[in-house]
């Protein structure tokens, strides 16, 4: 089900940003799948668990692979996820190291983890964001410390406050928040990693 405010022409630019959205759009799922994929058979190939040359030639057919979105919707629809239609894809790109395509891993592996690889982005893009405004902010309270208005309860005119404390109480919640951000990222970018039985065979 799509969000009609997120997906309007009028109203999504006030809700979402192009950068994060694209990270969530089918085609930011797919790469970071892909990639997933080519970080897999190269640490594979660096641990002995398939051939020499087999993780490079997987990452290098995931570089050129142009994914067949209408095949992966089929094959969600018939697999409840798109990943076995994806490796497949991959699988027939990357001959003649098929075989070791997807090796040890599940759907929910590559699914969950290519999740937290875009987490793991939009939330370090978001950190930045707030970073930027808490400077502008503290900027703009420093050089209004002295700027007297008008405070307000409850929507009428009371004791005099100047304008830089107006913005300090607009500013602090952002600081608060960019550390709940940064003791959140350690719990979220996890990768999920054990294979259709947890038991990493490969």
């Amino acid at each position: 089900m799509t969000n009609p405010a997120l997906d309007s022409g009028l109203l999504g630019p006030l809700l979402s940003d192009p950068d994060t959205a694209a990270l969530f759009s089918d085609e930011g799922a797919i790469e970071a799948m892909l990639a997933f994929e080519s970080a897999l058979a190269r640490c594979e190939e660096r641990l002995g668990l398939i051939p020499p040359g087999a993780g490079e030639g997987i990452a290098s057919a995931a570089v050129r692979l142009e994914p067949d979105l209408e095949a992966l919707g089929r094959g969600s629809e018939a697999a409840g996820h798109p990943v076995a239609a994806l490796v497949s894809q991959l699988r027939r790109e990357a001959a003649p190291h098929a075989g070791h395509v997807h090796a040890g891993a599940t759907a929910q592996d590559v699914m969950d983890t290519a999740l937290v690889m875009r987490l793991k982005v939009a939330l370090a893009r978001f950190d930045g964001l707030l970073q930027g405004l808490i400077e502008s902010l503290a900027d703009l309270a420093e050089r209004h410390r002295d700027t007297v208005m008008a405070g307000r309860t409850r929507y009428q005119q009371a004791v005099p406050v100047t304008f830089g404390l107006k913005v300090a109480g607009w500013l602090l919640p952002l600081v608060r928040h960019r550390i709940r951000l940064a003791e959140m990222r350690p719990r979220i970018e996890v990768v999920q990693f054990g294979g259709a039985a947890g038991t990493l065979s490969v």
